[in-house]
């Protein structure tokens, strides 16, 4: 592991990250003057920048993902295997991978026996918001017939497609009630 770039020209990939990347938890105002860090290899935890100087990685397994360490053969092989048999199938059907896993995971989460998969924070609360509607249902019945969630400036949702145009990008829920609260509308 020499850190060396694998571009020849380095400078045009650090002009690009100046001018393009917008980097989490840092001041941008260095970057006028000196030149952003890049990183350009990896190696276990140790990873090497531009210049050729040697770092720990200290950040990427903590706060945004959970890194297993640089240069794992044994998971890049996996994950190639896995790449080449079958790399994606929605929600739709199971697959083995996600199967074998489901299980997995059900054995650590003791009184849960089912998974749910998906791409997204956002996803997830959706889900979330679906399945207490669900649980709902089966302990009250029906007793609703409307919506159950204000929000303000309508969106696209994932699962239950537009509704009306998109005004935002974001949700903003402004008031959201327990299911078997709400009064009939």
């Amino acid at each position: 592991m020499d850190g060396t770039p694998r571009d020849n020209d380095i400078s045009k990939i650090v002009e690009a990250d100046r001018a393009h990347i917008w980097h989490h938890l840092i001041q941008h105002k260095p970057f006028e003057t000196n030149e952003p860090r890049i990183i350009v290899e990896g190696k276990d935890m140790r990873v090497w920048d531009q210049n050729g100087k040697e770092h720990i990685d200290g950040v990427s397994g903590g706060v945004w993902t959970v890194n297993v360490g640089y240069g794992r053969e044994r998971i890049a092989n996996a994950v190639r295997d896995q790449l080449l048999k079958l790399n994606y199938f929605a929600g739709a059907a199971g697959s083995v991978p996600g199967s074998i896993f489901a299980e997995k995971l059900i054995e650590k989460m003791p009184g849960l026996s089912r998974v749910y998969y998906c791409n997204s924070g956002s996803e997830a609360n959706e889900k979330a918001f679906k399945m207490i509607r669900q649980i709902a249902h089966k302990r009250y019945g029906n007793p609703l017939q409307g919506p159950r969630l204000s929000r303000n400036n309508n969106f696209y949702s994932f699962s239950r497609g537009p509704r009306r145009k998109k005004r935002t990008i974001w949700p903003i829920y402004t008031r959201v009630y327990p299911c078997a609260a709400l009064p009939r509308v």
